[in-house]
């Protein structure tokens, strides 16, 4: 989490979620700050993930679809081929969003961030997965 400030001292630094070794432990474990050891504010650290979190889907959302012969940008709305006879694809992979997905679940519940949690749940349960086709 890039530029994490400490409320006490105003001192600035980048924080490392899963790896920080400012990290007080206990039911929930609390980040710390390097300089003070004032602790961070639990609820802006659960803001910040939340709005990176809104970020990557409507970034995967409102992506566009590339050729995946030529690697252009799909410029129509009702074409289903690109003019050179290509399929379209996502930029962003499915894959991609799934794995940020699985990290914020896991942050969540290490260090109870309920909020977060919840929103990490309802957007794994709205992704359209693509359906398995059966011959």
């Amino acid at each position: 989490l890039p530029e994490v400030i400490c409320r006490k001292c105003s001192s600035c630094r980048d924080l490392d979620l899963c790896r920080d070794p400012f990290l007080e432990p206990g039911p929930p474990p609390q980040w710390t700050c390097a300089h003070c050891h004032a602790p961070y504010d639990r609820a802006v650290i659960e803001e910040r993930l939340v709005a990176y979190l809104q970020q990557k889907s409507v970034s995967y959302t409102l992506q566009d679809l590339v050729c995946s012969k030529c690697n252009s940008v799909k410029n129509t709305n009702m074409a289903d081929y690109c003019s050179c006879a290509g399929s379209f694809v996502t930029m962003h992979h499915l894959a991609d969003l799934d794995k940020f997905l699985l990290v914020l679940e896991n942050i969540a519940k290490h260090f109870e961030l309920g909020l977060l949690a919840g929103l990490v749940e309802w957007t794994k349960s709205h992704i359209n997965h693509p359906k398995e086709s059966k011959l």
